[in-house]
């Protein structure tokens, strides 16, 4: 019996279809190149030159949607698998990230609500700084004022508290635990 050799492919080499569309796109890129070259060479481009670099634009495009038509762009099925699950997920992303996407709008929408927001809290802080200005301009003024007028005279509610009977009324004489004691004045009892 014969041994047989296992023949070992690249998953990702392209079919002769996707290599010929390929190829016809390659070359509608290079004419197009050409012509703007030509049309580049004397500085002015003719209406002729213009027109014929529009065709060759439109033939691009062209060549390249026919490259992208093609169903089996690999021999290997698999990896046509995964490039057709890769490009559905590709279109879903563009089609979130579209600017016309809900999540999108609703983005637009907070962002804006956000911004509002932020507009609000400076002209919030801006009055508050004015009013603190306010505030050290007073307390300056203030302090002006009592320089001018100097300090308050003592207030007779400030004296110092007694405790107990009035000392005056004491006897000098009296010394030890008669001069401290601490007489109860007549408060109200509370009735409850």
């Amino acid at each position: 019996m014969g041994t047989m050799k296992a023949v070992i492919t690249n998953p990702l080499e392209k079919t002769e279809k996707y290599k010929a569309a390929t190829a016809v796109t390659q070359q509608a890129k290079e004419g197009l190149a050409t012509t703007r070259r030509q049309a580049r060479a004397d500085g002015t481009v003719t209406a002729a030159e213009r027109d014929k670099i529009n065709q060759g634009k439109a033939g691009v495009r062209t060549a390249r949607r026919n490259q992208k038509s093609i169903k089996g762009k690999f021999k290997d099925k698999r990896a046509n698998v995964v490039e057709f699950d890769t490009q559905w997920m590709w279109d879903k992303v563009k089609e979130i990230l579209s600017p016309e996407h809900p999540l999108n709008q609703a983005w637009d929408l907070m962002h804006q609500s956000n911004q509002q927001l932020n507009t609000l809290l400076d002209g919030t802080n801006q009055i508050a700084e004015g009013a603190a200005n306010n505030q050290a301009l007073l307390q300056q003024d203030a302090m002006r004022m009592s320089l001018l007028l100097g300090a308050p005279l003592p207030d007779k509610a400030a004296d110092h508290v007694l405790i107990g009977g009035d000392r005056s009324e004491m006897d000098p004489r009296d010394r030890g635990r008669r001069s401290l004691r601490i007489d109860q004045t007549p408060t109200p009892s509370l009735a409850i």
